[in-house]
């Protein structure tokens, strides 16, 4: 899994990640697939949010939905953007 970035830049994440999403007001979802579990990493490749999330969903207008277990959780994105 390769993500490109605007300045043509790629990031490997094969070495890391097992599955990446399409990037969503600046972030991608990515699966590690050992641990089974979702996060999401910025246009820099680093990780903000840990995968420790069983399913998530895009960031839409700074929020996001993601499930741990049973339970359903609203993520709300306060990093700064640059």
């Amino acid at each position: 899994m390769h993500f490109i970035s605007v300045t043509c830049n790629t990031w490997d994440l094969k070495l890391h990640y097992d599955w990446g999403e399409n990037f969503h007001e600046g972030r991608a979802a990515v699966l590690n697939e050992k641990k089974a579990k979702w996060g999401f990493i910025d246009k820099n490749g680093i990780l903000v949010i840990p995968a420790i999330y069983d399913k998530v969903y895009f960031f839409s207008e700074g929020l996001a939905f993601v499930k741990k277990k049973a339970n359903i959780f609203i993520l709300i994105w306060m990093g700064i953007q640059k």
